[in-house]
């Protein structure tokens, strides 16, 4: 049970008095409850200690008075704190000082316990000794004059650890919590009133792929005969949302669910881990030196066996892949300026009310001259970017001058228009005694800077400056090519940048390197997919867009099986062990092609339902041609 002393002291001591520490107090004292046993209520009682649960401020005020317990661990022991779960660790030859290290780390941490009000629970209080040799005895631990059980897996924070650190354990229990879900699955996949192929494909990922994802980055120096359990989870997901047949190829039905196999999942997600550790590089550095450490080369050189560290594994991936993280990645960073003291983002959205598509350009200018008109003590900057072959640049026109910026490649046009709005800024931030409207053609761009907690680190830095600028700044919502001369002239100037050397801004986001890099392992897929020789493969060259498909969960189901190849009359053979059948007429080997547009006996048929389109298997990429094959089957009782 918490107690409400160590709260109210440690805001004391960083000085934090007057109404938050009294409401915080208030909030912690003279609390009541009652408590409700088959269906009778108890008589009030007093909360002497225990913070109230289920309020908004709770998990923040229990945080306060637990986060010091890690005060009291010093090295070689290091410890990780996650709320009210805390794993404390050192490495070793030699068990008995392991043994004596550890024994002082618990005494320190159980005489901290009574000063603070918190017990460690002895029953869940867990040992265990990670060593690929047998190990001859385990140290003996004691909390509280207990002794502390040593196992062979521990659990912590969802991930199963066993002692050699090969994953089985874990893989199998993956396996067993996946199987609920899959048979929902099942349940709400009925081939005739079933969910559709969209609804289950969002099942699967939100129920089963977001656990294989958990804790991939460990888990996937696991051997190959254990991935390949995580592998047969994600297939026969797959197969149950798309309604195929139980010989369909996996590489074609992950093709045709847009899903990538879980090989290139978790690589995007490994690089993922290595950018977004970059970007954090100032909140933990700790996590940074540990991620891109090489203190486990000599071992891992020398024993080419060994698991490799996950420095290796990105090291191979930046090889792999041909793509670096950058030193300098643009950190996130919290903002320290409370938002009731932040400067309200002055904007100005009316011409959003003239679509572009719709209203004439002659009527949007006249429009865009009357608000210029009432900003008459105002000074106009107009930002623009631009972004043609590989290349991206930004500008802004000010009233003396003209600035131009090239970007690196892989930034958005998005990142491009934000930069340009941060240079406008630096420009006004020299100019301090004048008022300026900024035009921009990015609404995304306005809408994001009136965010109160932006994510965006550049948006940040920009929101930043504004809390520090004494001038008023108008952020002015300008359509592009509709006459406006200084929005012409920053759009020109923007492509100038592109098309002129101009030196290259270092300027490295982390949503634009996994942007990039999700494209590289999109292509990398397009490559494994390429040489394959399957029927998919003719109606679908590419892995990705998504076709489009009916409606009812019946035709979905249908064509998902035409497209893949594989249906009960061509392909049943491989389960009953028989010949591969072929047609009565054509004494021609039976396929999906030779059905549906090649068999004379059918030829009434198609010349009764199907359009001038619906000739060949590229048929099955339109919905409309899909339609009328779905007709087709279910008139002629074809089985599918």
């Amino acid at each position: 049970m918490t107690w409400s002393y160590p709260i109210l002291n440690f805001l004391k001591s960083n000085g934090l008095s007057g109404n938050i520490y009294n409401f915080v107090k208030n909030f912690l004292n003279d609390r009541t409850f009652k408590i409700r046993l088959n269906g009778k209520l108890s008589t009030q009682r007093t909360l002497e200690n225990g913070i109230a649960q289920g309020s908004v401020i709770s998990t923040s005020l229990f945080l306060i008075a637990i986060n010091n317990c890690v005060e009291n661990i010093s090295t070689p022991v290091k410890a990780n704190l996650y709320a009210d779960d805390l794993v404390i660790y050192v490495k070793g030859k030699n068990i008995h000082s392991i043994q004596k290290i550890l024994q002082n780390t618990l005494s320190r941490l159980e005489n901290w316990s009574k000063t603070s009000g918190f017990r460690f629970s002895t029953e869940k209080t867990k040992c265990i000794s990670f060593t690929k040799k047998t190990p001859k005895s385990s140290p003996l631990l004691k909390l509280y004059g207990k002794t502390l059980k040593f196992e062979k897996t521990i659990r912590f924070l969802g991930i199963i650890f066993d002692q050699k650190l090969n994953w089985k354990p874990h893989i199998e229990y993956l396996k067993k919590s996946c199987y609920g879900a899959i048979n929902l699955l099942k349940v709400l996949s009925s081939h005739h009133w079933g969910a559709d192929t969209k609804t289950l494909l969002q099942i699967y990922q939100h129920l089963i792929r977001s656990k294989l994802d958990y804790g991939s980055i460990s888990y996937a120096t696991a051997r190959k005969s254990h991935i390949k359990i995580i592998d047969t989870i994600q297939h026969s997901a797959i197969r149950i949302a798309l309604g195929a047949f139980c010989t369909s190829p996996t590489t074609s039905m992950l093709c045709l669910a847009n899903e990538p196999p879980l090989v290139f999942r978790r690589k995007f997600l490994t690089f993922n881990f290595a950018i977004n550790t970059a970007a954090h590089r100032t909140r933990n550095p700790n996590s940074l030196s540990s991620t891109f450490s090489k203190k486990f080369k000599n071992e891992f050189s020398k024993n080419q066996n060994l698991s490799p560290p996950l420095y290796e594994r990105i090291n191979r991936l930046e090889k792999e892949t041909n793509f670096s993280i950058p030193k300098k990645v643009l950190p996130w960073f919290n903002t320290t300026t409370p938002p009731w003291t932040q400067q309200a983002i002055n904007t100005n959205l009316n011409l959003t009310k003239h679509p572009k598509t719709e209203t004439p350009p002659a009527l949007i200018l006249a429009e865009f001259n009357c608000i210029i008109k009432s900003y008459q003590n105002y000074s106009i900057i107009y930002t623009d970017a631009s972004k043609s072959d590989n290349r991206i640049g930004a500008a802004i026109i000010t009233p003396k001058s003209k600035r131009k910026f090239r970007l690196p490649a892989l930034c958005s046009t998005f990142t491009a228009e934000i930069y340009a709005i941060l240079q406008a800024i630096n420009y006004i931030a020299l100019h301090q005694q004048e008022n300026y409207v900024i035009c921009t053609d990015s609404l995304s761009s306005i809408l994001i800077l009136r965010q109160i907690y932006p994510k965006n680190p550049l948006v940040q830095e920009i929101r930043r400056k504004i809390d520090n600028l004494s001038n008023s700044i108008i952020f002015l919502y300008t359509p592009s090519h509709i006459g406006i001369p200084g929005n012409e002239d920053a759009d020109r100037t923007a492509k100038e940048a592109t098309t002129q050397n101009t030196p290259i801004t270092d300027l490295f986001l982390p949503n634009d390197l996994k942007n990039q890099f999700r494209k590289i392992i999109n292509n990398q897929w397009q490559e494994k997919w390429n040489p394959t020789d399957t029927h998919l493969k003719q109606v679908k060259p590419l892995t990705q867009p998504t076709l489009p498909i009916p409606t009812k969960r019946r035709s979905q189901v249908i064509i998902n099986r035409l497209r893949l190849g594989h249906t009960r009359m061509t392909h049943r053979f491989l389960i009953t062990r028989e010949d591969p059948p072929s047609c009565d007429t054509c004494q021609t080997r039976l396929t999906v092609e030779h059905l549906l547009f090649r068999c004379p006996d059918y030829t009434a048929q198609r010349n009764m339902l199907y359009s001038s389109n619906t000739n060949s298997l590229k048929a099955l990429t339109d919905i409309e041609s899909c339609k009328e094959i779905v007709k087709f089957i279910t008139n002629n009782q074809i089985t599918i």
